[in-house]
């Protein structure tokens, strides 16, 4: 009878010590007049243990949402399959909703996402959650739409993060904004970043200010040195063309990055496939 027990009770430990996610989460945020949704990863043993874990941001893309990287990139199954064989620290996933806003605060200043980002979102989670809170323990991370978002905060911001991932990065070029269809730039370009209908019209200070390519060239080299970049495109991904002219831009500024070229396109079979790098990646940052 008393093995019977301790072998109950080691098994109703395993099975409290399990990873959980939790989806679709909310705060208020005074910036946005609005609620915000997120979803969270807590690894294996975090409600048993009373230490502070890194953190990971992990950005969706357009027309996605805060469970995106849970039902469709296998995030908590990547995440336990990379503790659980050791390669990799125990660490927190946040994955915050943005809707289509690129991650800036918009033209008008009327929806302000990157300015709840740092000024809320940050502070209220790793309030919320035990994570460290210090740049060396912090990263970010995303695809497409979101891989624009996590290089711009961590170039604009490379105080708060130690690494930076991007997958299939929505880079454009002031010549891919210029030679946009009118469809695409005024259903999503024009609302963010403002500008004209037609030609170099479309370029604007603020899209400048939010922008890979001038903020490479605007931004100190020594400042983008202080984060770790990892860069992964597919080589038949529609995105390519503004990623590898980034690529090839911080060569001539002798910016060091990992740059990474797959077989593949812009699909999550493509991004479920390139995360354990990204994490792999930043995982290395935080245990230097």
């Amino acid at each position: 009878m008393y093995v019977v027990v301790l072998l109950l009770t080691a098994l109703c430990f395993q099975a409290n010590a399990q990873s959980q996610v939790r989806q679709s989460l909310r705060f208020y945020s005074s910036v946005l007049s609005d609620s915000v949704a997120y979803s969270v990863y807590l690894p294996d043993g975090y409600q048993q243990s009373q230490r502070n874990y890194p953190v990971v941001y992990l950005l969706h893309g357009m027309w996605g949402s805060e469970k995106d990287w849970i039902q469709y990139g296998h995030v908590q199954e990547i995440m336990d399959e990379g503790i659980d064989s050791g390669k990799w620290s125990p660490m927190i996933i946040i994955m915050p909703d943005a809707g289509n806003c690129y991650y800036v605060n918009d033209r008008k200043g009327e929806y302000r996402y990157e300015e709840m980002f740092f000024f809320e979102l940050i502070p209220k989670l790793e309030g919320r959650y035990r994570i460290y809170g210090r740049e060396e323990m912090r990263a970010i991370c995303g695809l497409s739409m979101g891989g624009f978002g996590s290089m711009l905060y961590a170039m604009k911001h490379p105080s708060m993060f130690s690494a930076c991932a991007a997958l299939s990065p929505a880079i454009r070029t002031d010549q891919n904004l210029v030679e946009m269809g009118e469809e695409k730039y005024f259903s999503f370009f024009q609302p963010v970043f403002g500008g004209g209908d037609h030609g170099t019209d479309r370029i604007t200070d603020h899209w400048k200010r939010n922008n890979i390519h001038h903020l490479s060239i605007e931004i100190p080299a020594d400042t983008l040195r202080t984060v770790a970049w990892h860069i992964d495109i597919g080589d038949d991904d529609f995105l390519y063309d503004g990623v590898e002219r980034f690529h090839i831009l911080w060569r001539d500024l002798e910016l060091e990055h990992q740059y990474r070229v797959r077989d593949g396109a812009h699909t999550w079979e493509y991004w479920r496939t390139g995360l354990p790098g990204c994490l792999d990646f930043i995982n290395k940052q935080f245990i230097r």
